[in-house]
């Protein structure tokens, strides 16, 4: 396969420059024929059907899929954002061939501009010799007319990425029938060196790893670099390696572990925000309390955790060894681990991940309620996910990643301090950072508790019936949207039995809050203030009294002593333990 690279002006002869590239295991006459030009109002891709054999072809789309799109009408090309700037200053016009020369039909991509010319994809006339712009033709022996979608092989796409680098910022989308496509970048994605990936032409269109995602890529093999390899132990030198005690060596091996696992979760926050976060906004406009709503704190998160990394590669490289690009041995960790999880930058991790981890499940249902009811969104984070720098690591893992981050680093740290010397400074400094991992571990589960039961005490709002009632014993009334005025708080709730006079025991819904306790019963799937024994239904907090009940286990009396006529409840638990915990968060609450 050749590729030649055409420049020139007018009708004169184009210098040509040949290169040679991968091409298939077949004779010349099976060779793939790729044009580029750009159109005046679109871009065009074709792949010849006719000059690859159909078992190829079959063996690497799928007999299915080929056979479907192989009976479709022939001109299946795809409309592209068209592009509407061009730096006359970077690119000199040129035809795409001498007056009479053979013409290949293939992918098409002509810069707008007062002097280019539409031209048809398919076209074998001499007219593509006056259209203005850069083009590269893939040579071969065939001029079919048929053709399906192709996202070509890495070799033609690199040599072509300077000028479409170019054009990215210039590129904006079509009405009407890119109506699926429409807020989606154009591009072509890299492939591996040996593979040719052929995409459909109805679905799918091609996206462009451009400048952008370059200097992406870039900056997440920066942070790989020299974390490459699997272990401390094989990334030194062998002969250094055996210089150092068993429990050294797992020392190493378990800070480089840290390390490198720390890197894996940069580079997750940064397709986060780099790729999702930029995509969203960029091509459906999404705001930043649909996107806060996604990836709650994320920035927040990146910003900490590229310090922590960096930190780490620091101290790294002051533990390398003279004359030596890889030997190295990190004798201290611990001054990192203290300033990582106490101080100011402490308190950010708590705040930041408790915020992150407590609307976990919000972010989840957002996300699968926009890829179930959101056409652009769905076609959108399919593109993301051909893209090679994400290497389909979707949204709802991306999410999952990063919640469990905080819990990794307790495991790691004891067995870091399960390989330091007893006795040291290290060793007991070590001890200390992990008590503060732990912590921080602790205020971040508070956190999400205290924002579930926030969440759930508005599910009992909404599900109130709103002309139910509760009284008070001293007369006052207490009513469903009061539930969500003066911010109370939720402390526990649950499902109890409460005894009638009768000696039955009715289904209660108790929700104790931080100034009274709810009884509460389910009627037609709403909520209603309880009503047995004609009892008051809302318990005031103040001078309230919880008793066991003699010789019931699962019981406990509640004595309401706070008028001239006490009121006392009889309530039963499903088990002891059940009965017990009530028992605990009611004195604490009366206290």
């Amino acid at each position: 396969m050749e590729l030649e690279v055409n420049k020139g002006v007018g009708r004169a002869r184009p210098t040509q420059r040949r290169v040679n590239v991968w091409g298939p295991p077949w004779g010349l006459s099976g060779r793939l024929g790729v044009r580029v030009l750009m159109h005046r109002d679109h871009l065009t891709c074709r792949f010849l059907q006719g000059s690859l054999p159909r078992a190829w072809l079959q063996r690497y789309w799928g007999k299915q899929r080929f056979n479907h799109l192989s009976s479709s009408s022939s001109s299946s090309s795809r409309l592209f954002p068209a592009l509407r700037e061009w730096d006359q200053d970077k690119s000199s016009p040129a035809p795409d061939g001498p007056s009479g020369s053979p013409q290949v039909p293939g992918m098409t991509l002509t810069p707008r501009g007062p002097s280019a010319q539409p031209a048809a994809s398919n076209s074998s006339s001499s007219s593509h010799s006056h259209t203005a712009g850069a083009s590269l033709n893939l040579n071969h022996s065939h001029n079919s007319s048929s053709g399906l979608v192709l996202t070509t092989a890495s070799h033609l796409t690199n040599h072509m990425y300077a000028t479409l680098d170019l054009w990215r910022s210039s590129f904006r989308s079509l009405p009407g029938d890119m109506d699926e496509t429409d807020s989606l970048r154009f591009g072509i994605k890299r492939f591996n060196e040996d593979a040719l990936s052929l995409a459909p032409s109805t679905t799918d269109s091609i996206i462009v790893e451009d400048a952008y995602y370059s200097a992406v890529r870039a900056d997440l093999e920066s942070d790989a670099q020299d974390l490459d390899v699997e272990s401390w132990s094989l990334a030194v030198d062998q002969q250094y390696l055996k210089k150092h005690t068993k429990e050294m060596v797992k020392r190493q091996d378990v800070i480089y572990e840290l390390m490198q696992t720390e890197m894996h979760h940069v580079r997750t926050l940064k397709i986060m925000l780099h790729v999702y976060v930029r995509e969203l906004k960029e091509h459906l406009q999404m705001d930043e309390r649909c996107l806060d709503c996604l990836f709650p704190r994320l920035e927040s998160l990146l910003e900490l955790h590229t310090h922590f990394l960096s930190r780490l590669k620091e101290r790294r490289r002051d533990a390398m060894q003279p004359g030596s690009d890889k030997n190295y041995n990190i004798q201290r960790l611990a001054d990192i681990l203290t300033t990582q999880f106490s101080g100011e930058i402490g308190e950010r991790m708590k705040e930041s991940y408790g915020d992150f981890c407590s609307h976990h499940t919000e972010a989840v249902n957002y996300y699968k309620e926009q890829l179930h009811n959101n056409k652009k969104f769905q076609n959108l984070i399919r593109k993301i996910n051909n893209l090679s720098i994400v290497r389909r690591l979707g949204v709802t893992e991306c999410i999952l990643l990063v919640t469990q981050r905080i819990t990794k680093y307790p495991v790691l740290v004891e067995r870091i301090v399960q390989n330091t010397e007893v006795g040291t400074d290290e060793h007991e400094e070590l001890t200390r950072s992990l008590s503060l991992i732990k912590d921080c571990i602790v205020q971040v589960d508070a956190l999400v508790n205290l924002h579930q039961k926030a969440s759930r005490l508005r599910d009992i709002a909404h599900k109130m019936e709103p002309k139910s009632l509760g009284k008070v014993k001293d007369g006052r009334v207490f009513r469903g949207e009061d539930l969500t005025l003066g911010r109370p708080r939720l402390l526990h709730e649950g499902t109890v039995n409460h005894k009638a006079a009768s000696g039955r025991l009715k289904d209660i819904l108790a929700v104790l809050l931080s100034d009274v306790l709810l009884l509460l019963q389910e009627k037609d799937q709403r909520y209603v203030f309880s009503t047995v024994d004609n009892k008051p239904s809302v318990i005031s907090l103040q001078k309230l009294i919880v008793r066991e009940v003699a010789h019931e286990e699962k019981a406990m009396f509640l004595i309401c002593a706070s008028s001239n006529e006490p009121e006392m409840y009889e309530i039963h638990t499903a088990s002891k333990e059940e009965r017990n915990t009530w028992m605990t968060h009611l004195r604490q609450a009366v206290e």
